[in-house]
């Protein structure tokens, strides 16, 4: 790309930016400017509140659920709360100000470093409908634009791809996504755009338009989404770009495309951001660049005040990916890896573009590391990244499994045998050596109060040799004063201790405690906690009825007081995968991932194929140096 080049496309998208952000200053003031329905702005707040913050599909009546759940159909009502009351949201300020302030009925808090274009979308939506019926059409309109992009693929590809695609809605959770407005603006805009790619591939596929595309679809992505799962609007579409390709490119053409519509993506993200940022501080007079860096930093250098730690950030891609252990999930995943495993036996093929599928997958790998104390906490939806790395396999093993069974030599199926067969039985051996989260509770059962005048004691017998957290079942009440300290004993000896003021623990709550223990499974200890120099009244919370249902806990006594119930609590280990279940789940895992590899691996001596493709490729590069 030459000099003259480049500046063309710089000043162009320094263009579209400005023009995409006074596009969206523009809507967004007029938005606010809309009056309200009063019948659906109360039947929408009733409906939300009937059911509750997490609840999951395909039930929503009743229960908050939980924001923690490792269910890919629980829903993220609680933003879609704020959305509507932000969108509902009626104050005596101008509208303009309104628009840049980003008040909402639900908290007392501006949230202004957000665009929320959805503004626009819902502002105007509940005019004529309220939010029950907004998430019906939601559900309606998700199908036809899922049903127009399989039309053109499945006309254009075939059945295989037309499966490949149905399998990443699939693993999107689609009765999720109708039902959560939340989950709902990023799936319009990859889909959405993928569409018009589809529509217009000859116009977008010219010269270096693909770079503008990939610049809005960034732009429109920071305009409507509250950071859910944003990348996949950029992955999910450069996968698709280059399976539908039509022209041979070379290894690093197709590369070029992935990086360099990367940079446009991240462009259009990061400067509409910006974008919001610049104009609201015009408008309101105010430094509005200080809030939202601090909670850049907040997302991905420290959390609550402490630093996020590289162990911090391998938990997340851990976490994150354990969601897809949902067993309809596995299946459709177990399907696909035993698909490309039996068409192996044949041989992988080679393709140009098998390398920068596996770097596009890759990139989700990169955004949970970087992001980690975001997507750690907000797994409940933030687990949909993943789906780049799913559409990229997906693509490789299309791309690679094009020979049959029958033409292929026995003894090269013998060595590809050997080859796949490796590769499963290095999983295995790595499958040992993984570690993750693993809770065990009692919050299930109702619980009573008994007030602790003496310390507290439990025999306690962990399942696992690592311990992580502790959650505890306190109400520290009438005073802050004093602290508590927890330990745990092996007989007489006090192995680990940590203290906690009660101003923490001040509030009747499942209380957290962070450790780091070292114990034998299997072998009995004592936790202990003591309050010192209280000058209030703790309460312990414990299971009701008599019941015990821990298996890590034995007696509870108050001093020499025995109890009949066991303090709610929830363990959290740090062990390997538990249950055959689990084991099955990551040797699979493992061995999809081992597959990817291989077939990259094959494609490191493709020389640059024959034909001009519509991206950046080496050659051009040299002409122009």
């Amino acid at each position: 790309m030459s000099a003259a080049q480049f500046k063309k496309i710089i000043f162009n998208c320094g263009k579209l930016l400005l023009l995409a952000i006074g596009i969206g200053a523009i809507l967004i003031s007029i938005a606010n400017y809309f009056p309200l329905n009063s019948v659906n702005q109360q039947e929408s707040l009733a409906q939300l509140a009937s059911e509750g913050y997490f609840p999951e599909v395909p039930s929503t009546a009743g229960g908050d659920g939980s924001f923690h759940s490792m269910n890919p159909t629980a829903l993220e009502l609680a933003t879609d709360n704020l959305m509507m009351k932000m969108a509902l949201y009626d104050g005596e300020e101008d509208g303009i100000v309104q628009a840049f302030r980003c008040y909402s009925t639900q908290y007392e808090e501006e949230y202004s470093r957000y665009w929320h274009g959805y503004v626009v979308i819902l502002r105007f939506l509940l005019l004529f409908f309220n939010y029950y019926e907004i998430r019906i059409m939601n559900g309606i309109f998700q199908i036809l634009i899922f049903a127009g992009v399989m039309h053109y693929i499945l006309k254009s590809k075939g059945i295989k791809y037309a499966l490949a695609l149905a399998t990443s809605y699939i693993l999107l959770m689609p009765a999720a996504l109708a039902q959560c407005l939340q989950y709902s603006w990023i799936y319009y805009i990859t889909f959405g755009a993928l569409l018009i790619y589809l529509k217009f591939k000859s116009y977008l596929e010219e010269g270096e338009r693909y770079l503008y595309f990939f610049l809005l679809i960034g732009a429109v992505t920071t305009y409507l989404d509250l950071l859910t799962y944003p990348l996949l609007t950029w992955g999910f579409v450069i996968i698709w770009w280059l399976l539908m390709q039509e022209k041979k490119e070379s290894i690093v053409g197709n590369l070029l495309k992935v990086i360099y519509s990367g940079i446009a993506w991240v462009m259009g993200y990061a400067l509409m951001w910006v974008g919001k940022w610049a104009v609201g501080s015009l408008i309101l007079r105010e430094n509005l660049f200080q809030k939202a860096i601090s909670e850049i930093f907040l997302w991905t250098v420290a959390e609550e005040k402490v630093a996020i730690t590289l162990s911090d950030r391998l938990k997340t891609l851990h976490l994150n990916w354990e969601m897809y252990s949902y067993k309809l999930y596995f299946i459709v995943l177990i399907i696909w890896v035993l698909y490309a495993v039996v068409r192996g036996i044949a041989g992988y093929e080679k393709d140009s573009r098998v390398p920068a599928l596996l770097l596009a997958g890759v990139s989700s790998i990169v955004w949970y590391i970087t992001l980690a104390g975001h997507t750690a906490m907000h797994h409940i939806f933030t687990h949909r990244i993943y789906g780049i790395t799913i559409a990229a396999f997906l693509g490789i093993v299309l791309l690679s499994t094009k020979g049959e069974l029958r033409r292929t030599p026995l003894k090269k199926m013998l060595g590809n045998c050997l080859v796949i067969g490796l590769a499963g039985a290095v999983s295995v051996l790595l499958m040992f050596q993984l570690r993750s989260e693993y809770l065990v509770n009692n919050y299930a059962f109702l619980f009573d109060t008994v007030p602790i005048d003496d310390t507290v004691s439990m025999s306690f017998t962990p399942s696992f040799s690592r311990i992580t957290g502790i959650n505890v079942g306190i109400s520290a009440e009438g005073g802050d004063a004093g602290m508590y300290r927890i330990a745990l004993l092996d007989g007489e000896k006090t192995v680990y201790e940590n203290a906690v003021s009660a101003y923490e623990w001040s509030e009747g709550n499942l209380h957290e405690l962070s450790v780091d223990w070292n114990v034998t499974a299997g072998k009995q200890y004592t936790l202990q906690i003591e309050p010192i120099e209280r000058d209030g009244t703790t309460y312990l919370w414990i299971t009701a009825d008599g019941l015990t249902p821990l298996m890590e806990y034995g007696e509870t006594a108050i001093g020499e007081t025995l109890l009949s119930g066991q303090m709610l609590t929830q363990v959290t280990y740090w062990c390997r995968p538990v249950g055959n279940y689990n084991c099955l789940f990551w040797i699979t895992t493992l061995t999809g991932a081992f597959l990817m590899l291989i077939i990259t691996w094959q494609n490191r001596g493709e020389k640059l194929v024959s034909g001009v493709g519509h991206g950046p490729s080496l050659k051009k590069m040299q002409d122009t140096d």
